[in-house]
């Protein structure tokens, strides 16, 4: 495996942790409390949304190792899904904290942590698509 392949696949390791623990945070914040939908910590529907972002994560992953052609562009259709996600998560976190006369306090940790891994998608991006240095001297 080169070296580049090496630091996307890391990437999307870091990744994958931090969007499995995403569901275990929002179970943790006020917003476990929102609805009869919301998953509660350490229910059966928290586990069950860890268990299929793992499997959304592990397969195309896998194929990508394997070198199965335009793989990576899939990987990055999930990545932008995944910015998509982190954004939303910080957007209804703060118009829930704000409509309910919430303090702002009690959401910091899902703000850092949606921030944090809309941050890593981005550097995903970089990892996967960056040229070669070869390539960047010819230019």
């Amino acid at each position: 495996m080169n070296q580049k392949k090496k630091g996307a696949v890391a990437v999307t390791l870091l990744s994958a942790l931090m969007f499995c623990l995403l569901p275990v945070l929002v179970s943790l914040s006020p917003l476990a409390e929102t609805g009869p939908n919301a998953n509660r910590f350490n229910s059966a529907g928290m586990w069950a949304a860890v268990g299929q972002i793992l499997v959304i994560y592990a397969v195309p992953l896998i194929m990508y190792i394997l070198g199965v052609r335009g793989m990576k562009i899939i990987m990055a259709v999930f990545c932008g899904i995944g910015l998509i996600i982190c954004a939303a998560v910080l957007l209804v976190a703060l118009l829930t904290a704000i409509s309910l006369g919430q303090e702002l306090s009690l959401y910091y940790g899902l703000f850092v942590w949606s921030g944090a891994a809309f941050i890593v998608n981005v550097v995903w991006y970089i990892a996967a698509f960056r040229s070669s240095p070869k390539h960047q001297q010819a230019m």
